[in-house]
């Protein structure tokens, strides 16, 4: 994925990434759609470098099982 210009992660953007464990986002992206992350193995997720973030969807991260926190400019 490009680092620049990127503005929204889209609806089921990783779905079938088993091997994924981490992903470094641009932070031009302003928005986050439902269930982006869905079935993503992550362990954690740092949105602190997102101060471009306005809106995130309804569930981005269902079903990660192995996600055990999420951080970001709001707690």
């Amino acid at each position: 994925m490009s680092q620049t210009g990127v503005k929204s992660i889209n609806y089921q953007f990783c779905i079938g990434c088993s091997s994924l464990t981490s992903l470094l986002l641009p932070t031009t992206v302003t928005s986050i759609a439902d269930m982006a992350f869905e079935n993503a193995p992550f362990t954690s997720v740092d949105l602190y470098s997102l101060t471009s973030l306005k809106a995130i969807g309804r569930k981005p991260f269902r079903a990660c099982s192995s996600l055990t926190s999420i951080g970001g400019p709001n707690g």
